[in-house]
């Protein structure tokens, strides 16, 4: 229903190490977790965010100096009273910590939301799908769109997905890798890649408003427009 563009700020000239996007992300996880621990949103997980970006900064070696000490990033959700609820928590004084330097929000910009009446969105990933333990031979699309399809089921009470739609990529914007702890079959999959997606406006929106593929609220799988 809303995404919303949050600024942090913490100490001006601070190094943040080269991994400090994964750091913050693994925060940002647990923070909303604790806030939301005994609530109808515990374990909510309809909503996604983009990777951490710093404002005003210059490259030291593999590190990073913040200049201003501001660092954003882009929340997004289905649910737009979980989205308010969150950023009221920290509005009225919560922080994340980042190795002694604490961040406390001092900007909110609630975006507006694209409309895709047309049956046909354009899109950029502005954090990595990320895809659990499976094979990918050709059938990208496929995998997306079965896992979409049971994620709006399950956040309206579905039994079965009303909609449909189709994964298309120009990989005009193409990245990728991939991981295996398990064994030489199933494989964890990282994509940073363009999207076209064709179909029903309520499942466009829906990825739109939650992300694609596995673990979105721990930051994967975010969409901007393209």
């Amino acid at each position: 229903m809303a995404r919303v563009k949050v600024s942090f700020k913490g100490f001006e000239n601070y190094i943040f190490k080269s991994d400090f996007d994964d750091y913050l992300s693994y925060l940002f996880y647990n923070k909303v977790n604790e806030f939301f621990k005994g609530t109808k949103f515990d374990h909510f997980k309809f909503f996604t965010f983009s990777d951490f970006n710093l404002e005003d900064f210059k490259t030291i070696g593999d590190n990073f100096l913040s200049k201003d000490g501001v660092i954003s990033f882009i929340i997004s959700s289905v649910d737009e009273v979980f989205l308010r609820s969150l950023i009221s928590a920290f509005i009225m004084g919560e922080s994340i910590t980042y190795l002694e330097n604490e961040l406390r929000i001092c900007d909110v910009k609630f975006l507006p939301k694209p409309s895709f009446r047309e049956g046909k969105g354009s899109f950029v990933t502005i954090s990595p799908i990320f895809l659990s333990d499976c094979v990918v031979m050709g059938n990208l699309g496929e995998i997306l769109s079965d896992i979409l399809t049971n994620n709006f089921c399950q956040y309206f009470n579905l039994s079965q997905c009303p909609y449909k739609c189709e994964f298309y990529s120009r990989k005009d914007l193409y990245g990728s890798y991939v991981t295996s702890e398990k064994n030489d079959l199933f494989y964890d999959y990282y994509y940073n890649i363009d999207v076209v997606l064709k179909g029903s406006p309520e499942l466009i929106s829906f990825a739109y408003d939650v992300g694609l593929g596995n673990k979105n609220n721990q930051g994967f799988g975010m969409l901007e427009l393209y």
